[in-house]
């Protein structure tokens, strides 16, 4: 992993935005760099998948996922760069709150072409390190309105309704499974044991 770090952190270095005095916003680019360091990334990291089932029992609710959960698609680089220059990431900080808030907008959305709509947590691996995490799925893609990097991180994890995610969480009083498992678990292992294989 600690090679991962460093490419990371030399390419952060690289490419890097800035603002000038007057706000306009600047990006010194490195893209020969860019896409060496991220083949040289994507080989050197373990998947969400490899490193969730070498480590089953470092989370509570490891098991349970590495049962029923699935490796899903990264976005494309494009697609995390149009949300850069969109301004459309939400607050770094609140992955829970960010993906059930985007999945519940998508899903209540009036939009002729809209794909299957899903709410994800379980765990994404990028440079930096392993982290459960929450995203959300259109039609098994990857839209994380998170993290700016998420072009290089793999995710494992399971879907769930965006609705009955709302209606649980509404009813524990909290948002994020994963982060409070304690009070999500007898709810979760209901909803998956009336599941078949991995979702």
């Amino acid at each position: 992993m600690n090679i991962a770090k460093r490419l990371y952190r030399n390419f952060l270095f690289r490419t890097s935005t800035r603002v000038d005095a007057e706000g306009r916003r600047w990006v010194k680019k490195d893209t020969r760099g860019f896409w060496v360091a991220t083949r040289r990334l994507k080989r050197t990291l373990p998947t969400a998948e490899e490193y969730l089932k070498a480590n089953p029992d470092r989370y509570e609710w490891g098991r349970l996922w590495a049962e029923h959960g699935r490796s899903f698609i990264p976005p494309a680089y494009r697609v995390c760069r149009e949300m850069i220059e969109d301004d459309a990431f939400l607050q770094e900080t609140l992955c829970y709150t960010n993906a059930l808030d985007v999945s519940l907008c998508m899903s209540e959305s009036t939009s002729e072409r809209k794909g299957e709509i899903r709410y994800v947590e379980g765990l994404a691996v990028d440079p930096t390190g392993a982290y459960p995490h929450a995203w959300v799925t259109i039609d098994e893609k990857v839209l994380d309105p998170t993290w700016p990097g998420a072009y290089l991180a793999t995710y494992f994890g399971v879907a769930f309704v965006p609705e009955w995610v709302q209606q649980t969480s509404r009813k524990v009083g909290w948002q994020g499974m994963l982060g409070k498992w304690d009070l999500f678990s007898t709810d979760v292992t209901q909803e998956l044991s009336t599941r078949s294989g991995p979702q």
